[in-house]
């Protein structure tokens, strides 16, 4: 099994909601409870919050080290390079990309995208954006060392180096993207993500139909807004706010 690691992207400075990362759930600040549910995921080598390495930051550095999660900091604009230079520190070969403020992605969508990756070995990257079979909160993307290298030599837009992975597959041309479909159908209206006070309502609520511990997936959360439609009232007004990649 080649060495994999797992990547939380984070930060306090949301313009849209500032240090929704923190926010209790389960009386875990939200960016440990999301540590939490998927530390354990098969297949991984380490798992790594990285933040920006400015002052803004410090707070959200030390709550991290002290629930004892890894932390690698870097550039906050350019997390492209933040990614690449973490990757080398812990001699990673693939690299797994999730959001930190999706604290409900399922630990079998994670290890499922690594099964499939290590199966398909000329792909560059693989995940669950490239089609709308799951709902927004439960993207996870994951990818090679060696390409993102291979890409960072080209001429990189400002968004690609804030968004990291729009290079794969809006260059077709240079790298073999591979989409993960979900089996499951869920409402189309189903947010699980954080960016407006409202999901974290959403979630708040949802979490307490599971027991305190961590174990529940995607299918129970699915089966759980079916029987209570009403909990999406909360924030599916919103449109989906993340690009669907074509």
């Amino acid at each position: 099994m080649s060495k994999t690691i797992l990547i939380i992207q984070a930060r306090l400075g949301s313009s849209r909601f500032p240090s929704k990362v923190l926010l209790p759930i389960k009386n875990k600040p939200s960016i440990i409870y999301q540590y939490n549910r998927i530390k354990n995921c098969n297949y991984i080598k380490n798992f790594i919050v990285a933040i920006p390495d400015n002052k803004e930051n410090d707070l959200l550095d030390e709550i991290l080290r002290k629930e004892n999660v890894p932390v690698f900091r870097g550039n906050e604009n350019n997390v492209f390079n933040r990614f690449i230079n973490c990757a080398d520190l812990y001699k990673a070969e693939n690299i797994i990309r999730i959001n930190g403020d999706c604290p409900l992605i399922s630990p079998i969508t994670i290890e499922c995208i690594v099964n499939l990756f290590n199966e398909n070995l000329s792909y560059d990257y693989l995940s669950t954006t490239l089609d709308e079979s799951f709902p927004i909160g439960e993207h996870v993307e994951i990818f090679k060392l060696s390409s993102i290298k291979k890409a960072a030599l080209l001429n990189l837009s400002s968004a690609d180096m804030e968004h990291v992975t729009p290079v794969f597959y809006n260059n077709n041309m240079h790298f073999k993207t591979l989409k993960y479909e979900s089996k499951l159908s869920y409402p189309k209206k189903l947010r699980l993500c954080i960016d407006y006070p409202e999901d974290y309502e959403f979630i708040s609520k949802l979490v307490n139909y599971f027991p305190d511990d961590y174990n529940f997936e995607l299918e129970d959360i699915i089966n759980i807004v079916n029987k209570h439609p009403e909990l999406m009232d909360i924030n599916s007004f919103y449109n989906k706010s993340r690009t669907i990649r074509n």
